[in-house]
């Protein structure tokens, strides 16, 4: 039963509470604690061939080119956390490739430093076993990108799409509104109507750049002159350019004011300055999720010791690589109308599997 209870990822005291009420037997801490000790070296065992064999399957998709890694770290608490853990997804497969735990008792004392200094410890393990990382994938970290660029020079970089739209479109609401003294000035009224349109304009450009530098930046360009009225520099595949009673939802601009306003807007984002980085339009969505999901066994309100910590994290991971490629089906309505995005469907994905439990009782069963 002990035995269970650990490989579930239940807490110990909201177990107990089940056993008292419906009298299915008893249990104690002791019991629970060594068998969660002598439990960790095989838990530990089965996590590290889960990720290498999620390596193995990654190498044989990407071929000689090598792997696309996402990064990202989640802290084990809200407020003063003491521990981080950093995990390396393969952006294709989605499986933990590598992870890395760090604390501010045995490592560095900022919390912050940790995801900075686990993604140099996971490539340079990469680099050691010769195991070829073609590009990493983070959320905009600019000490990652620093380490990356003056450390592992032959590794591609490229920031979460997501992460870096956010962060434009902040930059965009400075100009779009504001107080009465700084209107004309600082930002101006005929921009009000602008984010959705502009933020989806700024997707759809680096999604179709087709990882050239110079299409991008004229995509952006053309933002300007579409919302003028003009639309030769628009995309073929446009709305504006097929739809020959095409007729603006939004205000056009008028005033050279605000045209100026948003043209410096336009050519002041990292986008445009950074092209490069953002060029192949990768996304680190998965290892966000794998930080949510990793919430079921690791809850931010409770505060673990070393061993039940590492123990929680290598069932993470072993119940992550077994299920995130499960098949899914999408409940499809063919007469809604709406972008593709809204048409693609709801997923429903199937049943979750727990073969790695049964392995890890057999192991525990022979040892």
């Amino acid at each position: 039963m002990a035995c269970g209870v650990v490989c579930s990822g239940l807490m110990y005291t909201p177990f107990t509470r089940f056993l008292n009420a419906t009298t299915l037997g008893s249990t104690n801490e002791r019991v629970y604690n060594e068998t969660c000790n002598r439990l960790s070296t095989i838990i530990s065992n089965e996590a590290k061939a889960s990720k290498e064999r999620a390596i193995q399957n990654s190498l044989a998709g990407s071929g000689a080119s090598g792997i696309t890694m996402e990064t990202d770290a989640c802290f084990s608490a809200f407020r003063n956390a003491k521990r981080s853990i950093t995990f390396g997804l393969c952006n294709e497969t989605h499986t933990v490739l590598a992870d890395k735990v760090k604390s501010t008792n045995h490592d560095d004392s900022s919390v912050q430093r940790h995801e900075t200094i686990a993604t140099k410890e996971i490539l340079n393990d990469f680099k050691q076993e010769g195991i070829k990382v073609r590009c990493i994938v983070h959320d905009s970290n600019n000490s990652v990108s620093k380490v990356v660029k003056d450390d592992f020079p032959e590794v591609k970089e490229q920031k979460d799409v997501w992460h870096v739209i956010k962060n434009v479109m902040s930059s965009f609401k400075k100009i779009s509104k504001g107080t009465k003294k700084t209107e004309n000035i600082c930002w101006h009224g005929q921009l009000f109507d602008k984010y959705d349109g502009i933020k989806n304009h700024i997707w759809y450009s680096i999604m179709h750049s087709g990882n050239d530098e110079t299409l991008l930046r004229d995509s952006l360009d053309a933002i300007v002159s579409h919302y003028q009225g003009y639309h030769e520099s628009c995309r073929l595949t446009s709305h504006c350019v097929r739809n020959p009673r095409y007729a603006p939802s939004r205000v056009l601009l008028t005033d050279p004011i605000a045209i100026d306003l948003l043209s410096k807007f336009v050519h002041d984002t990292s986008i445009y300055k950074n092209p490069h980085l953002v060029l192949e339009g990768l996304s680190t969505s998965y290892v966000e999720a794998a930080n949510n999901a990793l919430r079921s066994f690791l809850p931010k309100r409770h505060s673990f010791g070393d061993t039940s910590f590492q123990v929680r994290v290598d069932l993470f991971i072993l119940h992550w690589n077994e299920n995130v490629n499960r098949p899914f089906k999408r409940a499809v309505v063919p007469q809604n109308e709406g972008t593709p995005r809204e048409n693609s469907g709801r997923k429903y994905q199937s049943k979750k599997t727990f073969q790695y439990l049964e392995k890890i009782w057999i192991s525990y069963l022979e040892a």
